[in-house]
């Protein structure tokens, strides 16, 4: 008695270096080689077979709710300390167990025997583009483009993976990391200090561990005025960071809960007619700018209007970073635009709204 996977789960050999994403269909299928099957539980859920006796299961809803569960809907938990944090993709990359069993009208039940557990990541998907990520063992990945902008005195990291694979400074060669097997969040600042990775280099190298250069992340690091910092989860499930223009509109907006009209004293010494019921719902309004970018800096902000999780950072320049210090915000509908003024130069501009506590 056995139960045959068909398609959709991992092997043996390829368990721990498949990465599926959570947010795209991922269709199993599985039969019995000998029950008359009357229906089957992957992970607890109940299914029906085909009239061939073959099943089939969707894994996109189950990964999806183990991913919020296990992060608390996508909240960054992470400790920001420079190296690698132990968190993959900040989080929101888990491991599940899947449970197989086929039962037939009798009540026998079959149960896979093998180790069937998947990888996953908080990752969105198009139609046509595969649903998974393998991890060979000299894999590099940057999702962010392999061209890193970083401000002095902000809170940075990205996301790498690769078995043997080590970053060098390329001002001097030195070798400073090497990266762990499945992708980990390194962050190269703090806020209080730059990583050794970033100071007086403009170039990471990436080789193997026989010494060979297989790629390069070019570093733009910029000295910087205190300004509006912004993190968002990207559709590859990692964050992102910029820091907008130090020139913006902010805008409040209230709410009264109304008046009484004072209108019981001579209007000769009746100065206060009108007794507000308070005020509720403050919203902040602000308009942001990025202005001087080239094409792959446009390119790495398109997607914060996509994000579900946006954040305004609450620290000063050049002080330790906390999760605590990031407060979610709202990028507010149709503001996000995208100017191309030529000469490989853009301008983006949108408007994020904050909500405040009721006023009194």
């Amino acid at each position: 008695m056995a139960i045959v996977v068909d398609k959709g789960l991992p092997g043996a050999i390829d368990q721990g270096r498949t990465v599926f994403y959570a947010y795209a269909n991922r269709i199993i299928k599985f039969h019995s080689d000998t029950l008359t099957p009357a229906y089957a539980t992957v992970s607890g859920y109940k299914i029906y077979p085909s009239p061939s006796g073959t099943f089939e299961f969707n894994l996109k809803n189950l990964l999806i709710f183990n991913l919020k569960t296990s992060t608390h809907n996508l909240k960054d938990s992470d400790n920001i300390q420079l190296g690698y944090v132990g968190s993959f993709f900040f989080g929101t990359t888990g491991i599940t167990s899947i449970y197989i069993k086929i039962y037939d009208d009798s009540g026998t039940v079959e149960t896979d025997n093998s180790i069937r557990y998947v990888w996953y990541m908080a990752k969105t998907v198009n139609a046509g583009e595969p649903d998974s990520m393998y991890m060979q063992d000299k894999t590099f990945i940057s999702y962010a483009g392999n061209y890193l902008t970083i401000w002095n005195g902000y809170p940075f990291d990205f996301v790498n993976a690769g078995n043997g694979v080590k970053l060098h400074r390329g001002i001097d060669g030195a070798e400073v990391y090497t990266a762990p097997v499945l992708p980990q969040r390194l962050f190269l600042s703090n806020g209080e200090i730059f990583d050794d990775l970033l100071k007086e280099n403009d170039l990471i190298l990436v080789k193997d561990d026989t010494g060979n250069v297989i790629d390069s992340i070019q570093l733009d690091v910029r000295d910087c005025l205190e300004s509006v910092y912004i993190k968002w989860l990207s559709p590859a499930g990692t964050f992102k960071y910029w820091l907008f223009s130090d020139k913006k509109t902010v805008t409040t907006k209230v709410k009264d809960r109304g008046y009484w009209l004072n209108d019981f004293a001579d209007d000769s010494t009746n100065m206060n007619k009108y007794n507000s019921l308070g005020k509720e719902g403050g919203k902040k309004i602000t308009k942001l700018y990025a202005v001087g970018l080239n094409g792959k800096q446009r390119l790495y902000l398109s997607d914060i209007v996509e994000s579900p999780r946006v954040y305004i950072y609450l620290g000063k320049k050049g002080e330790l970073a906390t999760p605590e210090k990031f407060k979610q915000i709202k990028i507010l509908d149709n503001s996000f635009v995208s100017e191309n003024l030529g000469k490989n130069e853009h301008k983006i501009s949108l408007s994020i709204e904050e909500l405040n506590s009721t006023m009194y």
